[in-house]
């Protein structure tokens, strides 16, 4: 799944979530999800701390583990997503925001 999170005070058009600059905080229940940033610059975050991320990077989470990301920079933050299981609504949850 390709998902693009706009900078800051951009207006979301086709493709894109919310005029925002984060995907909020969320899980995934019994199954990973395989990040690879594609364009751009932002945070992966995690309980465990905040990394930065750019085009290249892979970030793999762990079953359970919440997390989001946010775009640090002045264009999208584009990303391809992977999950291993046929229904993600089925294993997602959104978080209360931070």
């Amino acid at each position: 799944r390709r998902v693009t999170i706009p900078p800051a005070g951009k207006a979301g058009g086709a493709g894109h979530r919310a005029p925002a600059a984060a995907r909020g905080p969320h899980l995934h229940e019994g199954c990973e999800e395989v990040i690879v940033i594609l364009e751009g610059t932002g945070e992966f975050v995690t309980d465990g701390g905040v990394t930065a991320v750019g085009p290249g990077d892979t970030v793999v989470v762990s079953p359970g583990e919440p997390h989001r990301t946010r775009n640090t920079g002045r264009t999208d933050l584009v990303s391809l997503c992977f999950f291993p299981v046929p229904d993600l609504a089925a294993v997602s949850s959104e978080l209360p925001a931070p």
